[in-house]
């Protein structure tokens, strides 16, 4: 069984609100420009971590590891479908991640992920942050 310790950023300038996690210990909201949250979850085999938060009522952000050092993050505008298998399937990265999300009035969200070995397992930096061109 591995330990992954993730800890998420929110840079976005609203608050982060969970709405989907396949773990319990995933913090419920994440405040603007706070110090980094962190929780640690237990997976084993080729199971993954997922979450997905609406930051403010703009965009959905989402996270998705495997034990295998391996990370997708994808932005969506709030509202839209997440289809977990296709994000899964399609952006699933060794060691590192970035999506963005350029909005119609100007302005851009990015989420940037890194994953990397610990002695325990491993440890998972991710970070949402807000341009405004």
């Amino acid at each position: 069984m591995a330990t992954t310790t993730v800890q998420l950023t929110n840079l976005s300038g609203e608050t982060a609100t969970l709405v989907s996690s396949n773990y319990g210990a995933a913090l419920g909201r994440i405040r603007n420009d706070t110090a980094p949250i962190a929780f640690q979850q237990y997976i084993s085999g080729d199971m993954n971590g997922a979450v997905a938060y609406n930051v403010g009522n703009i965009v959905t952000w989402i996270v998705i590891w495997t034990t295998d050092f391996r990370v997708a993050t994808q932005i969506l505008p709030v509202g839209a479908p997440v289809v977990w298998k296709d994000i899964s399937d399609n952006n699933l990265q060794f060691n590192r991640a970035e999506n963005s999300l350029r909005m119609d009035y100007g302005g851009k969200y990015t989420s940037k992920a890194d994953i990397s070995s610990t002695p325990e397992g491993q440890t998972l930096n991710v970070t949402i942050s807000y341009a405004p061109n």
